[in-house]
């Protein structure tokens, strides 16, 4: 064995390093520990009191700079560049210039996002305008969505998780590490929006409805990695999500229809009034609605009540979903709609996983089905419906008739 590297100690680590007890590699304007953490590094700040010895390293380094006529790479050897810098080594702190070869090992993190920002504005956004049906929007994902996201980190985080995604289904091969990825912008991005949604004001409220938009997509794309009742616990959560994100921004309808979402939300108003609710399939509803309000009744009329709520709402979505599918619009928001307007009984339902409340949701999935071109919807509606069907008893098998002759079934 060779001789054990020597260990130099340092007392001039960042406050943060020194408080967890950790060796901080000192690189400016923050260490590696910080930025791994996420956290302000006080390397970031000038403070006035620096350590004496500090201040005379800094002295001598400048002043020996200006005697000698040394460039940057004397001062910090390892930082050497073939184009100097257009700065003059007597006006250099030493203290902000970076150890590039410690730097390098510091920002994998950042790289990845970066591939992740770099794509979403050049790919993703596309998909995202093309699965609405309004055809100008394409702006809004490119260069709205991701400016709000900045300022807002959950935004950001949920169009990183979206990106990620993206990549994941472009290259299989890397699914892994896009799948790594995304799980942990997605929980990042849950955990801060959760937080922004009890304080809902002007400033945030444009950020909000774009991550409710995003939620969709985040869900359905990852939707196939769960796994039985994971599934409906999935799609709960979801609508559940959807459901605050829409109830605190009624408030702020106005001031979201004047601003760059107005595209976004006329498309909403125009698909929520489209006449008529004339349907090819609306005799199968009917049936639904037979079969999942009165099988019931006796035992539990507020259930069937809230059934039939849900099978009238589910109706209505129908018939606006049929004319956009017609036009060969995107549907994306138009699938959005339904989990705002059912009545909180059935989500309730749902959650205890009734057979009604799944044979409910096994309808809506068709509807998912129908968005199945966009690359996040390929086969969720295949797969929520095959949870369904081995959720339920053989006695409901019956009511799946029709969503399993539309969808297809992996089970037979």
């Amino acid at each position: 064995m060779g001789p054990r590297r020597s260990h130099t100690k340092s007392k001039k680590g960042c406050s943060q390093c020194k408080v967890r007890r950790i060796k901080c590699n000192e690189v400016h304007p923050v260490c590696q520990n910080c930025a791994r953490r996420e956290i302000e590094c006080d390397f970031s700040r000038r403070p006035e009191d620096r350590s004496s010895t500090a201040r005379e390293t800094d002295s001598r380094t400048s002043s020996a700079s200006q005697e000698s006529g040394q460039d940057k790479s004397q001062i910090h050897p390892e930082a050497v560049t073939t184009t100097p810098l257009p700065v003059s080594a007597a006006t250099v702190d030493p203290f902000l210039l970076p150890n590039l070869e410690s730097t390098r090992r510091t920002t994998d993190l950042a790289t990845g996002d970066l591939e992740l920002l770099h794509h979403f504005s050049t790919v993703t956004y596309t998909t995202l305008a093309d699965a609405c049906a309004s055809v100008d929007n394409r702006e809004l994902w490119q260069v709205h969505a991701v400016r709000l996201g900045f300022k807002h980190e959950f935004l950001l985080r949920a169009i990183l998780t979206v990106a990620a995604l993206h990549l994941r289904h472009l290259n299989p091969l890397e699914s892994s590490y896009y799948d790594l990825m995304a799980s942990t912008h997605q929980n990042f991005a849950l955990e801060t929006a959760r937080d922004a949604l009890t304080s809902v004001d002007e400033n945030n409220c444009h950020a909000i409805f774009t991550f409710s938009c995003l939620i969709f997509v985040m869900t359905s794309a990852s939707l196939r990695k769960q796994a039985g009742s994971e599934a409906h616990q999935e799609i709960l959560e979801w609508f559940l999500l959807l459901r605050g994100c829409n109830s605190v921004l009624q408030l702020h309808w106005d001031t979201l229809r004047n601003s760059f979402l107005y595209p976004l939300l006329d498309e909403v108003n125009q698909t929520e009034t489209k006449a008529g609710y004339s349907i090819k399939d609306a005799d199968r509803i009917m049936e639904l609605l037979t079969t999942c309000c009165y099988s019931g009744l006796s035992t539990d009329p507020e259930a069937s009540k809230a059934y039939a709520m849900t099978v009238y709402e589910l109706m209505k979505t129908f018939s606006q979903v049929s004319i956009l599918r017609d036009r060969g619009q995107g549907l994306m928001l138009s699938c959005c709609i339904w989990p705002n307007t059912i009545p909180q009984k059935y989500l309730e339902l749902l959650a205890d996983q009734k057979p009604e409340a799944l044979v409910i949701l096994a309808h809506y999935a068709v509807m998912l089905h129908w968005a199945d071109k966009e690359w996040f919807m390929k086969g969720m509606a295949r797969y929520l419906l095959d949870t369904i069907k081995t959720s339920v008893g053989e006695e409901w098998q019956g009511a799946l008739q029709w969503p399993s002759s539309v969808i297809g079934s992996n089970l037979m």
